[in-house]
């Protein structure tokens, strides 16, 4: 990984939808990353250090109907240390 990043990695044990998306202004912005039907596989993104203070990143899963739902903010994120991954494992539903 680049000097200046940090890298988010997410998993899970089932096959429904989970991302982390990022908002500013309490409005979403993009899709970080998202697993889907692969359970156990690891997908990863890098973000720029200066992007930890400017955005939320929250987790997300699809409930029922699948209809995509914000979750769990991700809090102390500007505590991340450059150049170092964290995952996020979602065990359950």
């Amino acid at each position: 990984m680049p000097a200046g990043y940090v890298r988010f990695g997410l998993v899970e044990s089932g096959t429904w939808w989970k991302a982390i998306n990022v908002f500013s202004d309490s409005h979403f912005d993009y899709e970080l990353v998202a697993v889907q039907d692969a359970p156990g596989v690891i997908k990863f993104a890098d973000v720029p250090i200066p992007n930890l203070s400017i955005f939320n990143y929250v987790l997300s899963k699809a409930k029922t109907f699948g209809v995509h739902t914000d979750m769990y903010k991700i809090e102390n994120i500007t505590d991340m240390e450059e150049q170092c991954a964290y995952t996020f494992k979602w065990l359950s539903d």
